[in-house]
């Protein structure tokens, strides 16, 4: 060993040994700057370094290479070593040309090779290429996403044109508290909970099914859905919410329930009828004021007759046509004085223009009032005002469709049933109350009776009678449930089946062939009435509209099997219940109706569907 000292403060005297260990190289050249030759491998040098050094800088060393170091000092003639230190340098950059320097004052083995003056280009890794594979997967994943919830909403939208109207949920904020076990509201049922709303002068909507918002983020999805379809709101202009333990809506206002107050609106305690009373059961059949005046099952009970409670109302009603809605359903019309609601709508703008409507078009209303007759409120107070909801329309139909009415007696339906007259008339055969057993609820068909609520709409939408209204509901079991929710309470989408209809708990009644195929029915023979009327004294029954349409239903427990007068021209036509027109075929019955306008019309008893229907609709006759 090769050792070079300097003496330093007269007594201390320090070395540094370096030892690396090469690989498969003989280097000659550096023994001249002090290294000496140990074997074909291994060299060791000694330097010195300063006794007060905190660091030392080895420079030269070569690439991709293993040392050793160690620090030894003299103190009073002994010699102190320590632990040896071990690391190897880096590997080269692949591109560079291989180097070999020395150490500190030695001079390299061989020579540096010029630089390559050809162009370098960067090197692409396959896993850099599956990163980027990924990303675009996720990418385009997320926007098919988008645009598969998004198809979702536009196909719960009416079905085909024919669906020109849609009533939307109430737009403002209820009082809906987070689904904890089961998805129940916190106060009352889900399916209500967004009809007693904690701020309804603030304004929104919502396109198709689904809880009731403030207005939406996008306005450009709500007028799509004004392109596509008629919208009317629910409106809750009658009451605010009742005293309970959540007081934040689902829009983000709050409420001091016991101060009447509002502040969203705002509403105060001035703003509601007082003194404070409730409505009794008692009250309906001799009270008109306190059924008006006092709450309506504890949900505080706005004063109409205020001028701010009316400004305030008729601003969100103005709103909600502004951007576009066609009319409204105003709940609970019969609390209400109808001076009152004369003065609101007289205020509402004209339908806007920039959404389709002509100039001067004024809104669609109609009232729910609830009258079975014998109380004290008439709906026929209100029927000057706008249409009103017949209750006793979907009653009368489903007794008879479920064997408590022979259909024969169906013969004069209208006014004589004591019903309202048609053209005030709103008419439907279940709504999301008495479907439940609620609001005039009783012996209703729904859609847990397929077969016989599907003839009662087909009826409803065949007879010229009314403006019929059709339903669009979700699977319950518990009349309190709300809509489909996962476990954090968020609104499962419908699935749609292969046949048009919905799943994940959705019924959508309005996809349902044989309703919306009679929504066509209705189109095709409107501006006519009923003539060629047939029973079979009993429950079999058939008749035209004008020359346009003709249907038939058999409700017995035998085939129907009758020559019967269909008023259409000869030809061949498709059955709209059992199937569609295919081209030139039916996927369902055919029925061939001769020159004298006569067709044999068969229905079995036992058929899926106790209905027949045809029309002149170039979706219906084949030849």
């Amino acid at each position: 060993m090769t050792e070079l000292l300097r003496y330093r403060s007269g007594f201390h005297y320090e070395n540094l040994t370096i030892d690396r260990i090469l690989k498969h190289l003989l280097i000659t050249s550096l023994c001249s700057s002090g290294l000496a030759e140990l074997d074909s491998n291994r060299y060791r040098v000694v330097l010195e370094v300063a006794g007060n050094s905190d660091a030392v800088i080895l420079s030269g060393l070569e690439a991709d290479t293993q040392y050793q170091v160690t620090v030894a000092a003299l103190w009073g003639g002994h010699k102190y070593r320590s632990r040896p230190i071990v690391f190897r340098t880096l590997e080269p950059p692949r591109t560079s040309p291989q180097q070999d320097g020395g150490l500190v004052g030695a001079t390299p083995r061989s020579s540096v090779a010029p630089p390559d003056p050809s162009p370098t280009f960067p090197t692409i890794r396959g896993v850099e290429i599956g990163i980027v594979v990924l990303v675009l997967i996720v990418w385009i994943g997320a926007i098919a996403l988008f645009f598969n919830r998004w198809g979702k909403i536009r196909m719960l939208l009416p079905y085909q044109p024919d669906y020109k109207q849609e009533q939307l949920k109430v737009p403002g904020s209820s009082a809906l508290a987070a689904a904890t076990a089961g998805g129940t509201c916190a106060h009352s049922a889900p399916s209500a909970c967004s009809k007693r709303h904690g701020m309804n002068g603030r304004v929104g909507a919502t396109c198709g099914a689904g809880r009731s918002r403030n207005r939406p983020p996008s306005l450009s999805r709500f007028r799509y859905c004004c392109v596509l379809s008629t919208i009317y709101v629910d409106a809750i202009i009658n009451h605010m919410t009742g005293t309970w333990s959540e007081n934040v809506g689902t829009g983000g206002s709050t409420a001091n329930f016991g101060e009447w107050h509002y502040p969203s609106v705002p509403y105060g305690r001035n703003d509601f009828n007082w003194p404070h009373c409730v409505i009794s059961g008692n009250d309906y059949g001799c009270c008109p004021d306190r059924v008006r005046n006092c709450e309506l099952s504890g949900l505080k009970d706005l004063n109409q007759g205020s001028e701010y409670v009316r400004s305030m109302i008729v601003g969100y009603m103005n709103s909600l046509i502004d951007i576009g809605v066609a009319g409204f359903r105003i709940d609970a019309a019969k609390h209400m004085w109808p001076s009152d609601l004369r003065v609101i709508y007289d205020r509402l703008h004209n339908l806007n223009t920039d959404h389709g409507f002509p100039s001067g078009a004024r809104p669609y209303i109609y009232q729910e009032v609830i009258d079975l007759g014998g109380e004290a409120v008439s709906r026929d107070e209100y029927t000057p005002l706008a249409a009103v909801t017949e209750f006793k329309f979907g009653m009368e139909l489903s007794r008879a469709f479920q064997g408590g009415n022979q259909l024969r007696w169906l013969v004069n339906w209208g006014p004589q049933w004591g019903l309202l007259a048609s053209d005030v008339s709103l008419t439907f055969i279940d709504n999301h109350d008495n479907q439940r057993g609620h609001g005039a609820g009783g012996s209703i068909l729904t859609y847990k009776q397929a077969r016989q609520y599907k003839a009662a709409v087909a009826f409803m939408l065949a007879h010229p009678y009314g403006e019929p209204q059709l339903m669009s509901s979700f699977d319950f079991v518990n009349t309190e449930a709300g809509p489909p929710m996962d476990s954090s309470g968020n609104i499962i989408s419908p699935s749609i089946n292969s046949d048009n209809t919905c799943g994940n708990g959705w019924i959508c009644e309005h996809r349902w062939r044989q309703i919306y195929q009679m929504v066509q029915f209705r189109n095709v023979a409107l501006g006519t009435g009923v003539n060629d009327w047939w029973d079979n004294g009993g429950n079999q029954i058939a008749f035209c509209r004008g020359g346009q349409a003709f249907i038939a239903f058999n409700n017995e427990y035998w085939t129907l099997n009758q020559n019967l007068q269909t008023c259409l021209p000869a030809g061949t036509y498709c059955d709209i219940i059992s199937g569609t027109r295919n081209g030139n075929s039916c996927t369902g019955k055919s029925v061939q109706v001769g020159n004298d306008g006569r067709a044999t019309i068969i229905i079995g008893s036992d058929e899926y569907d106790m209905i027949l229907a045809i029309h002149r609709g170039p979706q219906v006759r084949s030849k």
